[in-house]
């Protein structure tokens, strides 16, 4: 079988790690099967960066193929390549993906809780242009993904919102829970010893979207200082985005901005060390599918603070220590619960590294993923009008080390 993956979209947050798993997991496979990939600059920077040499099979696309006039380039650097590796299916991992695959079978990875299960508190941190923005981003997705047939997403809340949002029907969504990359593993040993005397160490991972509510962290550093508290917040703040210069002028007037650090985007190499250095992880959320932060934290044997939600519960069950969403008091006490008592520090961690066994380790969500593409494509054979997808000629070209366009 010949699967196209196009991933040329993914330039933030898991779909990255998700192109990078399923790259180095192909790379691996011994199977007849043969890929074409389309990444994204920040996909190939990430595999740059694991020392990994670009393969040739791959095809990167600095410029967005979403980007209305910039990306037309690229749209057409897709499409041609599609035409001559002759793929019987084409996935792509960040979905909508705002182009037209006639005569292919065409799976969608799609994890945009904003259109499948929104709630009242994302919501809520929206302004009233926000709301309006967000709204027609949503109208607009769904007709970009009118033609779609067939759906992967991570959670069944999402798969429940893409068959009532997208009316298709619930056996073309595959649910395939989050995994996370062999990097972060941690086998140190989980016991602390007298945090009274350490300063702690917090991280805050994420892209500062609205529904991630970055905007708490200044006001939770605040109170940790006036409860006495030694600590140092590590968060990934990169200046480019929108709400990063708000976010630090509020720590600088509540005084504790020499009690952040703040990080531009990092590789997985650079997110393992400061999991490594940290001791808490925060995840301030209010609105996710399934984040791969979790279970990073997990592997790594850190106990989670975050919000009372049940994306949050399903994924963390006992490993995490939970607070009301929004609430500023709740969450630093919640911390200040896991600096106090390092007994509930250890069962939180221990916890965490006995739950992570119950979800799917890189490998097994590559072989998930490729279980389910052959499927669709085994049940699309002799479809009328799917005649490019019956030939198992190979691609028209041989393969060539592509360079950045």
């Amino acid at each position: 079988m010949r699967i196209y993956v196009n991933a040329a979209t993914a330039v933030v947050g898991g779909a990255i790690q998700v192109a990078v798993g399923l790259i180095q997991n192909t790379t691996d496979d011994s199977s007849k099967d043969e890929f074409y990939y389309a990444i994204s600059g920040s996909i190939a920077e990430e595999l740059r960066a694991m020392n990994w040499q670009v393969p040739e099979n791959v095809m990167v696309l600095n410029n967005s193929p979403a980007k209305i006039v910039s990306g037309r380039k690229s749209r057409s650097r897709i499409k041609a390549s599609v035409q001559m590796f002759n793929p019987h299916v084409i996935y792509s991992i960040a979905s909508p993906y705002y182009l037209k695959f006639n005569g292919h079978i065409d799976v969608a990875r799609f994890t945009d809780p904003w259109l499948t299960h929104p709630n009242r508190h994302a919501y809520s941190t929206l302004k009233y242009f926000q709301r309006i923005s967000y709204w027609m981003r949503v109208k607009y997705k769904k007709y970009a993904l009118r033609r779609v047939k067939y759906y992967v997403t991570q959670s069944e809340v999402a798969a429940i919102g893409i068959v009532r949002k997208l009316k298709v029907e619930r056996s073309n969504v595959k649910v395939i829970p989050n995994d996370y990359n062999p990097i972060f593993f941690c086998e140190k040993d989980i016991n602390r010893s007298n945090p009274n005397v350490k300063k702690w160490k917090i991280f805050v991972l994420g892209y500062p979207y609205p529904h991630k509510h970055f905007e708490i962290v200044p006001q939770v550093a605040k109170q940790l200082s006036l409860k006495g508290q030694n600590f140092h917040i590590y968060i990934t703040l990169p200046s480019s985005a929108p709400r990063s210069m708000s976010i630090k002028k509020h720590a600088n007037r509540l005084g504790v901005d020499t009690k952040i650090t703040y990080l531009d985007k990092l590789s997985l190499e650079e997110c393992r060390d400061y999991y490594t250095k940290s001791d808490i992880l925060f995840m301030p959320t209010l609105l996710e599918t399934f984040s791969a932060t979790y279970l990073e934290a997990m592997a790594m044997k850190i106990p989670i603070v975050t919000s009372n939600l049940n994306f949050a519960s399903d994924v963390c069950g006992d490993s995490a220590i939970y607070y009301e969403p929004k609430s500023v008091r709740d969450a630093t006490n919640k911390i200040v619960s896991l600096i106090d008592d390092p007994e509930l520090y250890n069962k939180c961690a221990i916890n965490g590294s006995r739950r992570l066994e119950a979800f799917n380790k890189n490998i097994d969500y590559y072989k998930i993923t490729k279980e389910f593409l052959e499927y669709i494509y085994e049940q699309n054979k002799g479809v009328k009008g799917k005649s490019s997808l019956l030939s198992d000629s190979g691609p028209i070209f041989k393969s060539k080390k592509v360079s950045d366009n």
